[in-house]
């Protein structure tokens, strides 16, 4: 309890000169092994090139990579990640919604896992931008690729949908099920829905998500099936052989009330 009380007394006191001072500083050695040991008592181990505190009192990390107790190899990287501090949810890694940044991300099926028995990329140049407004979680550019293939979401959705998240992990925890063999099933649905897009040649996902006033927010959806370049006799030939359209009505308690 006392180790804990002067560790926040600490980064308090740092937090406050960088934001005096207006300037970005490395995070003390000895704070980023609390949150990398942290993450390795819950089975995950982080290594990052640099962790900075920056003067709107978020946290960067520089070329960030994520292994899994029990998989051989990272599942997940990133070129950087930034995000808001809550000094309190920090050494319990918590993040705090109020704003997320993630660049350059991809995630990895490992051998073990694969349909293939080879490691590859599931997703790549996987970028998110997101924001806390209130009761909204606004997301100015939400954009991941496979291949070919294009996945992107903008708008605003409600708050809650973390509440749902963060529900299911914590009934996720309660099981018996390890970080392993969620991380595992997770990534082999995922490579299975990847092999899906691939196999229908390419092509889009864009989903505009516009809020309502009942707290809700209304999913406007568009897919394009084989939308991508071509090898025939003319150049930069684009074949587009199918249109998909659809609506999703989300409730303001984040649960899905209708789709057509």
């Amino acid at each position: 309890g006392t180790t804990i009380l002067v560790f926040l007394l600490l980064f308090q006191l740092i937090l406050l000169w960088v934001a005096n001072n207006k300037i970005p500083i490395r995070l003390p050695e000895s704070i980023s092994q609390i949150i990398l040991h942290q993450a390795e008592e819950k089975g995950v181990k982080i290594q990052a090139r640099n962790f900075w505190i920056q003067p709107d009192l978020s946290l960067a990390i520089d070329d960030f990579t994520a292994e899994v107790e029990g998989i051989t190899g990272e599942v997940f990287t990133a070129e950087r990640i930034e995000f808001q501090i809550s000094p309190s949810h920090l050494i319990f890694l918590k993040i705090s919604p109020q704003r997320f940044n993630l660049r350059g991300g991809k995630i990895f099926c490992p051998a073990s896992v694969s349909q293939s028995g080879e490691k590859h990329v599931i997703l790549e140049d996987l970028r998110i931008d997101l924001i806390r407004k209130g009761n909204w979680l606004t997301a100015p550019i939400c954009r991941t690729r496979t291949g070919n293939f294009v996945v992107s979401l903008e708008g605003e959705l409600p708050l809650n949908l973390l509440s749902i998240q963060n529900s299911l992990l914590n009934e996720s925890e309660q099981q018996t099920e390890t970080i392993a063999q969620s991380t595992r099933r997770a990534l082999s649905i995922l490579e299975k829905s990847v092999i899906l897009a691939q196999e229908a040649g390419g092509g889009s996902v864009q989903i505009d998500a516009n809020g309502d006033t009942s707290g809700g927010a209304e999913l406007k959806l568009q897919a394009v099936l084989a939308n991508h370049e071509v090898t025939t006799g003319v150049p930069n030939f684009q074949a587009r052989t199918l249109e998909v359209f659809g609506d999703i009505q989300i409730n303001k308690k984040g649960f899905v009330d209708k789709w057509s």
